[in-house]
């Protein structure tokens, strides 16, 4: 038997990837074995966390500050790039992200939404600090030519733990409740960074590391020395701003508008997640062919229905269209991400921009959530849609000017 399933992955792989070499194939199975596990975990544990809040009387400024803590990790990331830059990666990223997920198991003892957040914000805080130093492993784990491929294969197997999941976990929390089933969710989300510590990656110790230690002025000086990147971020700030400004109200428009269940929402992240698995397989394509910057365009102008169909619901079903475009683009901008650093690091400064990149993010992340939550109590929840609406589609355009820049300097590069 165990012969027989591993002919039957040898050919999936061969199919939707290609050969592989034996290490890499290895850790691509490890991969995807943790990536099922993750997304065991994240389609109980992520899914439903706002809603639960919700349900426990959360107004929407601890929403708010919910959202916010899911970039508060990420605002250290230039500490964690320092602090790595001559050690090994993996050892971190494994015990960051087992502690991280770990904290769900003191969910049985949560009866208030205040200490739920500080639950959440402690997993976000440990989940977030290895990001550049996984960009780097994934670097060094798999080749470029196939590294798009790769990656969304793994997510693929994620997110179709998440189609499994989510309606069940939605109908175990109607009836068992949070306490039990987070606790549940978090040894998923354990034994998947027990398996990525089995990783075979080829990481220099310090002592063989030739290159300086970084720091915080080397990282930053990005942003005077490379105009494309401050274009690039400038699309992002203007994008996640627009993304996260309306996140505590999206809850809100599910819960006391709609009246939607949490099986109604298990519903319509079934929809979700095979949008989700659909996305991952055309965008890990779409990187290796196109690159980053292009997949990130056209995952911009999808994002943009999101908040124009939560701006217009007036009953449940009209929501398959967002969740049904989150799925897609999920996919793309998590590649994207992961992937940018490599196409836009200038001298193969890949930690820096990766750094810069995360910092960024989590600054804008931190910070949008709760100028939503200001502008709540001025314009009201309609008009939070229709300005989160008009930033997507701006940053757009800064998107449109880097991938215009990048095709010139290619044009460029050919006629020399």
């Amino acid at each position: 038997m165990p012969g027989r399933v591993s002919q039957f992955s040898d050919r999936l792989i061969q199919s939707l990837i290609g050969p592989l070499p034996a290490q890499v194939r290895s850790n691509f199975m490890k991969d995807l074995a943790a990536q099922v596990c993750v997304g065991i975990f994240l389609s109980v544990v992520s899914s439903f966390t706002p809603v639960v809040l919700r349900k426990m009387g959360a107004p929407p400024l601890l929403l708010a500050f919910h959202q916010s803590g899911a970039y508060v990790g990420g605002l250290f990331t230039t500490l964690s790039v320092i602090f790595l830059s001559r050690r090994r990666k993996l050892p971190y990223i494994v015990l960051s992200w087992g502690l991280g997920r770990g904290i769900f198991l003191f969910t049985f003892l949560i009866f208030k939404p205040e200490w739920l957040l500080v639950l959440t914000v402690g997993y976000f805080l440990f989940e977030s600090l290895p990001g550049p130093g996984y960009s780097q492993v994934m670097y060094q784990m798999y080749p470029a030519q196939l590294r798009g491929r790769l990656m969304a294969t793994v997510r693929i197997g994620m997110a179709a733990a998440m189609l499994i999941t989510a309606p069940i976990a939605g109908l175990l929390l109607d009836r068992i409740g949070y306490r039990v089933l987070f606790p549940i969710a978090s040894l998923f989300g354990i034994a998947a960074a027990l398996i990525v510590s089995r990783w075979q990656v080829d990481e220099q110790p310090a002592s063989q590391q030739s290159a300086p230690p970084l720091s915080f002025k080397a990282i930053w000086s990005v942003l005077l020395s490379d105009r494309r990147f401050v274009t690039y971020a400038m699309s992002l700030i203007l994008y996640g701003m627009g993304a996260l400004m309306m996140s505590p109200f999206v809850p809100l428009v599910q819960v006391d508008r709609l009246g939607l269940t949490y099986s109604d929402i298990g519903v319509l992240g079934i929809i979700q997640s095979l949008c989700w698995l659909a996305g991952f397989y055309y965008w890990g394509r779409a990187v290796d062919r196109r690159g980053p910057i292009w997949t990130l365009r056209a995952n911009l102008m999808i994002f943009a229905l999101i908040p124009a169909t939560y701006l217009l619901a007036t009953q449940g079903w009209m929501l398959v269209v967002a969740f049904a475009a989150s799925g897609i683009i999920s996919g793309g901008l998590d590649l994207t991400f992961i992937n940018a650093p490599y196409r836009l690091a200038q001298n193969g400064r890949i930690q820096e921009y990766a750094a810069l990149q995360s910092s960024l993010l989590s600054l804008r992340g931190f910070l949008a959530p709760l100028l939503g939550a200001l502008l709540y109590s001025m314009v009201g929840i309609n008009m939070i849609f229709v300005i989160s609406l008009g930033l997507v589609i701006s940053s757009w355009f800064f998107i449109f000017a880097v991938e215009r820049q990048l095709q010139r300097e290619a044009a460029g590069g050919s006629a020399a």
